[in-house]
């Protein structure tokens, strides 16, 4: 299946993660927030045009900017 960028998620949509194309230090980042490989994820809002906000295994969110959603590669939708 094919992945596509955290950032091209509108709202609503549903994923997991497939991979983390970024440096050791933004990696260790992210997996720290949750985003491991496998980790089911949806996109919940949108931070005014800026960022966007996502769900976490349904229960925490987090808001990343558009920047460092590009870096979290995502597979189909759930």
């Amino acid at each position: 299946m094919d992945t596509r960028p955290l950032s091209d998620m509108g709202i609503g949509e549903k994923g997991v993660v497939a991979e983390l194309a970024c440096g050791r230090l933004a990696r260790q980042r992210f997996l720290d927030m949750g985003f491991n490989p496998g980790t089911e994820i949806e996109v919940v809002g949108t931070g005014g045009g800026r960022g966007m906000i996502v769900r976490i295994k349904g229960c925490c969110t987090v808001a990343l900017g558009f920047g460092a959603a590009s870096k979290i590669l995502v597979r189909g939708s759930v």
